[in-house]
């Protein structure tokens, strides 16, 4: 499978084709990967010493660094977002919650699931009355006889999806430095012998060109 070292590339299936690692946010030794490190760098993680990290596009939608027009700039490895959001009190609509009352003598002497609020009319009896329901509301009462409801628990924040594994090209089956190291020749990766990738099949003769190899 050809590729440039350092693409990215989304596969349908649970594992890394050779050749390629998972785009999860781990840590590879730069010395047995000095090409994707040199492509790469630290913008995804690790010392910059032993380690190097690949980008992690686990639950990720990819944005090219830049400014757009009337947008914020994206810096290359710059992180935002969040899978579920948890609403503040600023960030919903603003609204009201009335509670109505009564304005008929109570009948009740406890509230239930079936009573308004309504005038008092305990006349000295320390009892207060309750309207039984039937009756039209009149007035609104205070906010704070109110109790609160909610859970405030964070809803789902993605966008529709479908799951996909996103891979970074570790080497082609020959890499373009051991071309240039082997004086042209490519190492075949079944035999160990050198050949000439072009001959070989080993690598796409376009890419060639486009490499300045």
């Amino acid at each position: 499978m050809d590729q440039f070292i350092g693409e990215i590339r989304a596969f349908p299936f649970n594992f890394a084709p050779k050749n390629w690692a998972l785009c999860n946010g781990q840590l590879l030794a730069i010395s047995s990967n000095t090409a994707l490190f040199s492509i790469i760098g630290t913008y995804y993680g690790g010392d910059g010493r032993v380690t190097f990290g690949l980008p992690n596009l686990q639950s990720r939608v990819i944005v090219s660094p830049g400014q757009g027009p009337g947008l914020s700039e994206w810096v290359l490895g710059e992180t935002q977002g969040s899978d579920n959001v948890t609403l503040l009190s600023t960030e919903i609509p603003m609204h009201s919650h009335q509670i109505t009352g009564m304005n008929n003598a109570g009948t009740e002497t406890a509230p239930n699931g079936t009573c308004y609020l309504s005038r008092d009319v305990r006349g000295g009896t320390g009892t207060i009355q309750y309207m039984q329901t039937g009756g039209s509301p009149s007035a609104a009462m205070a906010p704070n006889t109110l109790l609160p409801s909610g859970g405030t628990l964070p809803h789902e924040n993605r966008q529709p999806f479908l799951v996909l594994n996103e891979n970074a090209g570790m080497n082609a089956q020959a890499l373009f430095g051991e071309i240039l190291a082997n004086k042209g020749k490519a190492v075949d990766v079944n035999t160990g012998a050198l050949v000439d990738p072009l001959k070989a099949g080993i690598i796409d003769p376009k890419r060639v060109t486009r490499e300045a190899i």
